[in-house]
Protein backbone atom coordinates (compact mmCIF):
# COMPACT_ATOMS: atom_id res chain seq x y z
CA UNK A 1 0.00 0.00 0.00
CA UNK A 2 3.05 2.33 1.08
CA UNK A 3 4.55 1.63 -2.49
CA UNK A 4 0.67 2.24 -4.47
CA UNK A 5 0.07 5.67 -2.61
CA UNK A 6 3.62 6.56 -3.55
CA UNK A 7 3.61 6.37 -6.84
CA UNK A 8 0.07 7.43 -7.66
CA UNK A 9 1.36 11.14 -5.35
CA UNK A 10 4.49 10.93 -8.01
CA UNK A 11 2.09 10.55 -10.78
CA UNK A 12 -0.31 12.93 -9.60
CA UNK A 13 2.32 15.74 -9.03
CA UNK A 14 4.07 14.82 -12.55
CA UNK A 15 -0.01 15.41 -14.45
CA UNK A 16 -0.25 18.41 -12.48
CA UNK A 17 3.28 19.65 -13.33
CA UNK A 18 2.58 18.52 -17.23
CA UNK A 19 -0.99 20.54 -17.33
CA UNK A 20 0.24 23.40 -15.75
CA UNK A 21 3.58 24.51 -17.54
CA UNK A 22 5.03 21.57 -19.57
CA UNK A 23 1.96 21.26 -22.16
CA UNK A 24 1.67 25.22 -22.67
CA UNK A 25 5.16 25.67 -23.21
CA UNK A 26 5.46 23.22 -25.75
CA UNK A 27 2.06 24.49 -27.51
CA UNK A 28 2.37 28.00 -27.56
CA UNK A 29 -0.42 28.16 -25.19
CA UNK A 30 -1.02 30.39 -22.35
CA UNK A 31 -2.83 29.21 -18.86
CA UNK A 32 -5.63 31.01 -17.94
CA UNK A 33 -8.29 30.53 -14.40
CA UNK A 34 -12.00 30.93 -15.27
CA UNK A 35 -13.19 33.58 -12.77
CA UNK A 36 -16.77 33.71 -13.15
CA UNK A 37 -19.80 31.57 -14.38
CA UNK A 38 -20.61 33.07 -17.87
CA UNK A 39 -19.29 29.34 -18.59
CA UNK A 40 -21.10 27.20 -16.45
CA UNK A 41 -21.50 24.30 -15.98
CA UNK A 42 -18.89 23.36 -18.40
CA UNK A 43 -16.77 25.70 -17.70
CA UNK A 44 -17.34 26.75 -13.20
CA UNK A 45 -15.04 28.88 -11.53
CA UNK A 46 -11.76 27.44 -10.73
CA UNK A 47 -11.45 25.98 -13.66
CA UNK A 48 -7.98 26.02 -15.37
CA UNK A 49 -7.94 26.62 -19.51
CA UNK A 50 -5.58 26.30 -21.82
CA UNK A 51 -5.65 28.28 -24.47
CA UNK A 52 -4.03 28.19 -28.00
CA UNK A 53 -3.05 31.01 -30.71
CA UNK A 54 -5.72 30.15 -33.57
CA UNK A 55 -6.33 32.16 -37.05
CA UNK A 56 -9.21 33.76 -37.38
CA UNK A 57 -10.05 31.49 -40.61
CA UNK A 58 -10.19 28.17 -38.57
CA UNK A 59 -12.12 29.19 -35.92
CA UNK A 60 -15.78 28.64 -36.30
CA UNK A 61 -19.32 28.65 -34.77
CA UNK A 62 -19.52 26.45 -31.41
CA UNK A 63 -15.31 27.39 -30.84
CA UNK A 64 -14.36 28.41 -27.03
CA UNK A 65 -12.17 31.42 -27.16
CA UNK A 66 -10.63 33.44 -25.21
CA UNK A 67 -10.36 36.99 -26.67
CA UNK A 68 -9.79 40.95 -25.22
CA UNK A 69 -13.41 42.75 -25.42
CA UNK A 70 -11.88 46.36 -24.90
CA UNK A 71 -8.62 47.82 -26.43
CA UNK A 72 -5.70 48.89 -23.90
CA UNK A 73 -6.96 46.46 -21.27
CA UNK A 74 -5.42 43.23 -20.45
CA UNK A 75 -8.21 41.23 -18.82
CA UNK A 76 -9.96 38.92 -21.24
CA UNK A 77 -12.89 36.76 -21.39
CA UNK A 78 -13.61 33.24 -22.26
CA UNK A 79 -17.12 32.83 -24.29
CA UNK A 80 -18.42 30.61 -27.20
CA UNK A 81 -18.65 31.64 -30.48
CA UNK A 82 -22.36 31.31 -31.85
CA UNK A 83 -21.72 32.76 -35.38
CA UNK A 84 -19.74 34.88 -37.39
CA UNK A 85 -20.84 37.53 -39.70
CA UNK A 86 -19.14 39.63 -42.31
CA UNK A 87 -19.11 43.96 -42.09
CA UNK A 88 -19.64 46.03 -45.23
CA UNK A 89 -15.99 45.90 -45.46
CA UNK A 90 -15.85 42.02 -45.60
CA UNK A 91 -14.21 41.46 -42.90
CA UNK A 92 -15.22 38.96 -40.41
CA UNK A 93 -16.93 39.08 -37.08
CA UNK A 94 -17.19 37.00 -34.22
CA UNK A 95 -20.68 37.23 -32.73
CA UNK A 96 -19.65 35.21 -28.93
CA UNK A 97 -21.88 34.50 -25.66
CA UNK A 98 -21.52 32.73 -21.85
CA UNK A 99 -23.40 29.31 -21.72
CA UNK A 100 -24.89 30.72 -18.75
CA UNK A 101 -25.89 33.87 -20.28
CA UNK A 102 -29.42 35.04 -21.34
CA UNK A 103 -28.05 37.77 -23.86
CA UNK A 104 -25.02 37.76 -26.39
CA UNK A 105 -21.92 40.26 -25.97
CA UNK A 106 -22.35 43.41 -26.72
CA UNK A 107 -19.24 43.46 -28.90
CA UNK A 108 -18.85 41.84 -32.30
CA UNK A 109 -14.88 41.00 -32.23
CA UNK A 110 -12.80 41.04 -34.86
CA UNK A 111 -9.59 38.64 -35.26
CA UNK A 112 -7.31 40.82 -34.08
CA UNK A 113 -9.23 40.74 -30.44
CA UNK A 114 -9.00 36.74 -30.35
CA UNK A 115 -6.17 35.29 -27.98
CA UNK A 116 -6.87 31.92 -28.74
CA UNK A 117 -8.89 28.57 -28.97
CA UNK A 118 -9.59 26.40 -25.47
CA UNK A 119 -7.11 23.54 -26.48
CA UNK A 120 -7.97 21.60 -23.04
CA UNK A 121 -9.52 22.33 -19.46
CA UNK A 122 -8.47 20.70 -16.09
CA UNK A 123 -11.31 21.41 -13.47
CA UNK A 124 -9.89 22.75 -9.89
CA UNK A 125 -6.37 23.54 -11.00
CA UNK A 126 -7.29 27.13 -11.96
CA UNK A 127 -6.78 27.75 -8.29
CA UNK A 128 -3.30 26.50 -7.98
CA UNK A 129 -2.68 28.28 -11.35
CA UNK A 130 -3.60 31.96 -10.07
CA UNK A 131 -1.10 31.32 -6.76
CA UNK A 132 1.83 30.25 -9.37
CA UNK A 133 1.60 32.89 -11.48
CA UNK A 134 4.19 35.27 -13.05
CA UNK A 135 7.96 35.03 -11.59
CA UNK A 136 6.69 32.89 -8.90
CA UNK A 137 5.59 30.01 -11.55
CA UNK A 138 9.42 29.75 -12.63
CA UNK A 139 10.60 28.96 -9.29
CA UNK A 140 7.85 26.69 -8.65
CA UNK A 141 8.81 24.59 -11.90
CA UNK A 142 12.18 24.19 -10.96
CA UNK A 143 11.50 23.61 -7.01
CA UNK A 144 8.45 20.77 -8.08
CA UNK A 145 10.51 19.11 -11.41
CA UNK A 146 13.73 18.65 -8.45
CA UNK A 147 11.63 17.60 -6.12
CA UNK A 148 9.76 14.75 -8.43
CA UNK A 149 13.64 13.82 -9.85
CA UNK A 150 14.88 13.28 -6.34
CA UNK A 151 11.39 11.31 -5.00
CA UNK A 152 12.00 9.12 -7.87
CA UNK A 153 15.51 8.36 -7.57
CA UNK A 154 14.66 7.16 -4.51
CA UNK A 155 11.97 5.07 -5.39
CA UNK A 156 14.30 3.57 -7.59
CA UNK A 157 17.02 3.42 -5.02
CA UNK A 158 14.75 1.37 -2.77
CA UNK A 159 13.25 -0.97 -5.09
CA UNK A 160 17.03 -2.14 -5.85
CA UNK A 161 17.19 -2.08 -2.16
CA UNK A 162 14.45 -4.43 -1.43
CA UNK A 163 15.31 -6.52 -4.04
CA UNK A 164 18.51 -7.71 -2.58
CA UNK A 165 17.00 -8.55 0.59
CA UNK A 166 16.69 -12.25 1.35
CA UNK A 167 13.23 -13.31 1.20
CA UNK A 168 12.57 -15.06 4.91
CA UNK A 169 11.05 -18.89 4.64
CA UNK A 170 7.56 -19.70 3.65
CA UNK A 171 5.28 -20.27 7.22
CA UNK A 172 3.00 -23.02 6.80
CA UNK A 173 -0.66 -22.31 7.96
CA UNK A 174 -1.49 -22.26 11.22
CA UNK A 175 -2.53 -25.24 12.91
CA UNK A 176 -0.93 -27.31 9.78
CA UNK A 177 0.70 -30.48 10.68
CA UNK A 178 4.57 -31.00 9.21
CA UNK A 179 4.29 -33.28 6.73
CA UNK A 180 5.14 -37.02 8.03
CA UNK A 181 8.86 -38.17 6.53
CA UNK A 182 9.21 -40.65 4.08
CA UNK A 183 8.69 -44.38 5.89
CA UNK A 184 12.00 -46.69 4.52
CA UNK A 185 11.37 -49.73 2.94
CA UNK A 186 11.03 -52.94 5.05
CA UNK A 187 14.18 -55.01 4.91
CA UNK A 188 14.38 -58.57 3.55
CA UNK A 189 16.97 -61.31 3.78
CA UNK A 190 17.60 -63.62 1.27
CA UNK A 191 17.57 -66.65 2.94
CA UNK A 192 19.24 -70.31 1.24
CA UNK A 193 16.57 -72.75 0.78
CA UNK A 194 19.02 -74.70 2.78
CA UNK A 195 18.90 -73.52 5.71
CA UNK A 196 18.62 -75.00 9.15
CA UNK A 197 15.23 -76.90 9.75
CA UNK A 198 13.97 -76.96 13.56
CA UNK A 199 17.08 -75.17 14.63
CA UNK A 200 19.76 -78.17 13.01
CA UNK A 201 20.94 -79.21 9.35
CA UNK A 202 19.40 -82.17 8.36
CA UNK A 203 20.74 -84.18 5.44
CA UNK A 204 19.15 -84.21 2.42
CA UNK A 205 17.67 -80.60 3.35
CA UNK A 206 18.56 -78.63 0.35
CA UNK A 207 15.59 -80.36 -1.36
CA UNK A 208 13.14 -79.61 1.83
CA UNK A 209 11.07 -76.31 1.52
CA UNK A 210 12.28 -73.90 3.76
CA UNK A 211 8.97 -72.76 5.27
CA UNK A 212 7.58 -76.54 5.93
CA UNK A 213 9.95 -78.97 5.47
CA UNK A 214 8.40 -80.64 2.66
CA UNK A 215 10.05 -82.83 0.16
CA UNK A 216 10.65 -81.28 -2.87
CA UNK A 217 13.05 -84.04 -4.96
CA UNK A 218 12.58 -83.83 -8.32
CA UNK A 219 11.44 -80.52 -8.66
CA UNK A 220 14.26 -77.99 -9.55
CA UNK A 221 15.90 -76.84 -6.48
CA UNK A 222 15.28 -73.69 -4.56
CA UNK A 223 18.53 -71.02 -4.86
CA UNK A 224 17.25 -68.38 -2.28
CA UNK A 225 13.92 -67.69 -0.86
CA UNK A 226 13.03 -64.17 -0.36
CA UNK A 227 10.90 -63.82 3.23
CA UNK A 228 11.99 -62.24 5.90
CA UNK A 229 13.86 -64.43 8.99
CA UNK A 230 11.59 -66.56 11.06
CA UNK A 231 11.99 -65.16 14.58
CA UNK A 232 15.01 -67.05 16.55
CA UNK A 233 13.11 -67.41 19.24
CA UNK A 234 10.44 -70.09 17.72
CA UNK A 235 12.25 -71.63 15.68
CA UNK A 236 10.40 -73.31 12.68
CA UNK A 237 9.72 -76.79 13.09
CA UNK A 238 8.12 -78.86 10.50
CA UNK A 239 5.13 -81.28 10.96
CA UNK A 240 4.15 -84.10 9.51
CA UNK A 241 0.76 -83.37 9.41
CA UNK A 242 1.82 -81.10 6.81
CA UNK A 243 2.70 -83.30 4.68
CA UNK A 244 1.02 -86.38 4.84
CA UNK A 245 -2.40 -86.98 4.11
CA UNK A 246 -5.17 -86.69 5.68
CA UNK A 247 -7.21 -90.28 6.15
CA UNK A 248 -10.84 -90.28 5.06
CA UNK A 249 -12.97 -91.59 7.84
CA UNK A 250 -16.29 -93.33 7.02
Amino acid sequence: MKTIASWTLLLVAVGVLAVLVVVPRLTGSTAYTVLTGSMQPTYPPGTLIVVKPTPGDQLKAGDVITFQPESGNPSVTTHRIISIVYDASGKRRFITKGDANNATDPVQLVEEQVRGRLLYSVPYLGRINSLISGSSRSIAVFVIAGGLGAYALWMWISSIRDRKKPKPPENPEPGAAPPDPPMPPAPTQAVPAHAEVGGRHSAGSENRCYACGADQSGRPPLAYSAVPDPPSATPVIPSAEITQPIPFIK
